[in-house]
């Protein structure tokens, strides 16, 4: 997503308030579609999520304009939102897999669908937890005063000499970091849970950096990598749904009284373990040295523009 075009008479300030202001008006709108009566798909949950962290990425881009009590009210409310919402997409994940196998095995249909009620409940409790942090911030107009504060505050900062060649500078510096760190997860042998979840938080943090950051360079050597860890971030948070699925069902399997059930949830255990296996030898054959070469090519011309 690319929020912001640029001008060559804008500020780094005017830059801040252009994308912040995007984002955070994204993450009220969505919320408002995700708490509507009768919503029900993952994707309407999903999207308050993601924004929040655009919004996120967007206040720690710009941190030195914003002021440290607006800063920290916001990551509080925008950490918040991602977290609920988080766990609800991660419900949604676990009910939209059990619904497709019990449709597609019989033999195992009836104790499924003793699985099933319990998420749809965890479900409902969420969304009642989402829908709460809903009124409180947006219904009470909170988050609404806070961002037109954090707003005024920024435009008031905007007027600056040469500000755009500082802009761009800025942002290759703040890319370069990011990518570089990025780059150094991604070297570390990826033969461990633990490693690659790094590496996906590393991944995710970059594309949102290069999204905040878009307006500074050419579009089509922006739109390249962004693909690229687009892609790669797809893959690397399929691994992490199944290593959250394996953790919840070995959860269950554990409190199971029933022997039957108990054998269920433990068939669907190993279907994810496989299905982790398939992703994990993808993202080796997808992410290896060459790979790696190619991508800090594409770091180092487009921050060479």
């Amino acid at each position: 997503m690319n929020p912001q075009t640029t001008s060559a008479s804008e500020s780094i300030a005017d830059h801040a308030a252009g994308v912040i202001e995007t984002y955070l008006t994204e993450v009220q709108r969505h919320m408002k579609i995700a708490v509507k009566p009768g919503r029900k798909s993952a994707e309407a949950v999903h999207q308050p999520r993601v924004f929040a962290r655009r919004a996120y990425a967007s206040l720690k881009v710009y941190e030195q304009w914003i002021s440290d009590r607006q800063q920290r009210w916001f990551c509080k409310q925008l950490t918040r939102i991602r977290d609920v919402a988080g766990r609800l997409r991660d419900l949604d994940v676990l009910i939209e897999r059990y619904q497709s196998v019990s449709q597609n095995e019989q033999s195992s249909s009836k104790r499924l669908r003793k699985v099933l009620p319990g998420l749809r409940k965890k479900r409902l409790d969420r969304l009642t937890e989402l829908k709460a942090l809903h009124v409180r911030l947006m219904s009470e107009k909170k988050y609404a005063s806070h961002q037109s504060a954090l707003l005024a505050k920024l435009k008031s900062r905007s007027i600056q000499n040469n500000a755009e060649e500082r802009y761009e500078a800025f942002a290759r510096l703040r890319i370069m970091a990011v990518a570089e760190k990025f780059v150094s997860l991604g070297s570390l042998p990826l033969n461990s849970l633990e490693v690659i979840h790094r590496f996906r938080i590393g991944a995710k943090k970059l594309r949102y950096t290069l999204e905040v950051l878009s307006a500074a360079f050419p579009e089509d050597r922006f739109v390249v990598i962004h693909k690229t860890v687009t892609r790669l971030q797809d893959l690397l948070g399929e691994i992490n749904d199944c290593r959250l699925a394996r953790r919840r069902l070995r959860k269950w399997s554990a409190k199971c009284f029933s022997k039957k059930l108990s054998q269920q949830l433990k068939s669907q255990l190993l279907g994810e373990q496989d299905r982790q296996k398939s992703l994990r030898k993808e993202l080796s054959a997808h992410w290896n040295s060459q790979s790696i070469a190619d991508f800090q090519s594409l770091i180092d011309d487009l921050l060479a523009v």
